[in-house]
């Protein structure tokens, strides 16, 4: 999939050549379910990770979420950040629809357009693996100004992230245990 479809448009990613293959993954059931612990009132129409699929080599400007609906200035509702995060939340017909990027170990390349839509800037492919957008999306009318269920939200891209780096710690012990038992092997054949 390339995209997100919401009820008010479309999102996607685009690099200094225009839109980029992405993987959108449903996480709406694993966030409610997170949130829910925080307040029992707290939940989400829809939560999506957006995962560029990237060439093994490359160096862009930019890398950025695109709409086909307005995101500007005039329906910003809040920045949002931490140290794990970084994004807005806007107002769109009647839906709260909030988008952040990744940037616990990218402060550097992490950034917001003026209307706080989140990029990345002047990346390569040595940040591949860490380069993840998350949008959250909820009904305007089911929002108290003190909920903070799309900030809390932006958790998953954190737990996304080391799920990555545990899943590519796997593969290479998987790799190193093979060549050992081979290295072994050899050893034996050579000794006979």
């Amino acid at each position: 999939m390339n995209e997100l479809t919401l009820s008010c448009g479309r999102l996607w990613l685009e690099n200094d050549n225009g839109p980029l293959a992405c993987q959108v993954t449903d996480v709406t059931d694993e966030i409610d379910s997170d949130l829910k612990s925080y307040n029992k009132d707290y939940g989400l129409a829809k939560s999506c990770l957006l995962v560029p699929e990237l060439p093994d080599q490359f160096k862009w400007e930019r890398l950025a979420l695109a709409s086909d609906f307005p995101v500007s200035a005039a329906n910003l509702v809040t920045s949002l950040g931490d140290r794990n995060y970084l994004g807005g939340i806007w107002r769109v017909d009647d839906l709260l629809v909030a988008a952040a990027v990744y940037r616990q170990e990218l402060s550097d390349y992490a950034a917001l357009d003026p209307s706080c839509l989140p990029y990345y800037q002047a990346v390569d492919n040595g940040v591949k693996d860490q380069l993840l957008f998350q949008v959250s999306v909820k009904a305007a009318k089911d929002t108290a100004p003190s909920d903070l269920s799309l900030d809390f939200s932006f958790d998953e891209l954190r737990r996304y992230y080391k799920w990555l780096k545990f899943k590519e710690q796997q593969q290479y012990d998987q790799v190193k245990a093979l060549a050992e038992q081979q290295a072994e092997a050899a050893k034996q054949a050579a000794e006979e």
